[in-house]
């Protein structure tokens, strides 16, 4: 055999060996495309127990859906600062890590978006997370809960009515935030529990306060004249602290639902 002739079978028998490679390699990729493992996993209750649930895209950093049952359409702001569950049908929030609602600071918001008049509404209970039968707070800290409506835009405008300890005791604290710039009340209330509302009709924002699971009448915490305020709103539930949280807050019968045109609160 000639020098130029082995040279001619080696250059074939590498081609050969290409080839086989292509194929296997072409093989292979078929295979992983087919395969369970390269799929998408499914969401879980297990992220939002641990704080994994996130919102809709926008200015707040959130993206995807909430896996709890009943709230498949809400989102969450500052999902690593919470953990979610639901307790005897209740939505329960325990607060995690520091996060605060005042100024241009971002607490955690658990929220649908609702465009136009709406009510929201809730019997609200807070308690300590290391003390459950105690109140949050006590020690000159603010531990809060209860119910939001946020503007997503990128500097901070909201209000709310909460209740908790406000730093100087067990109140029902009520807060409009305009542009970064937030002004509140925190008046003492009996019990670090309350049953919530607010409402929007127009740009009148009506806030509402009264005892804890009863038919009691409501109070009105505070009324706020918000036309700098888009059409469509987050709108839920939210938890926060000034400091190291110690916090859990228990939403029952957490109810979101639109006004018609002239509808009372």
């Amino acid at each position: 055999m000639s020098f130029r002739g082995a040279a001619g079978g080696r250059a074939s028998g590498r081609r050969l060996t290409a080839l086989i490679a292509a194929a296997v390699i072409l093989l292979a990729a078929c295979d992983v495309g087919s395969s369970p493992a390269a799929t998408a996993p499914d969401v879980s209750l297990g992220p939002a127990r641990s704080g994994g649930a996130t919102g809709t895209p926008g200015s707040s950093g959130a993206a995807g859906a909430t896996p709890l049952p009943g709230f498949e359409d809400w989102a969450l702001i500052n999902p690593q600062a919470v953990s979610m569950d639901l307790v005897d049908g209740r939505l329960q929030m325990t607060l995690t890590k520091r996060a605060l609602w005042f100024q241009n600071q971002r607490g955690v918001l658990f929220y649908q978006l609702i465009k136009g008049d709406f009510r929201v509404s809730a019997s609200v209970e807070t308690t300590k997370t290391s003390s459950p039968g105690d109140p949050p707070g006590g020690d000159g800290t603010a531990q809060l809960a209860g119910l939001m409506a946020r503007a997503d835009e990128p500097r901070e405008n909201y209000l709310f009515v909460v209740v908790g300890d406000d730093g100087n005791g067990v109140s029902v604290e009520t807060k409009s935030t305009t542009n970064d710039q937030s002004k509140f009340e925190g008046p003492a209330w009996p019990e670090p529990a309350a049953d919530l509302k607010l409402c929007r009709q127009g740009s009148t924002f009506t806030l509402q306060k009264r005892g804890y699971s009863t038919d009691d009448d409501w109070q009105t915490a505070a009324t706020f004249k918000r036309p700098d305020l888009p059409e469509t709103l987050q709108v839920g539930a939210n938890i926060y602290s000034d400091s190291a949280p110690d916090i859990v807050a228990r939403f029952d019968g957490l109810v979101v639902e639109s006004l018609d045109p002239g509808e009372a609160c």
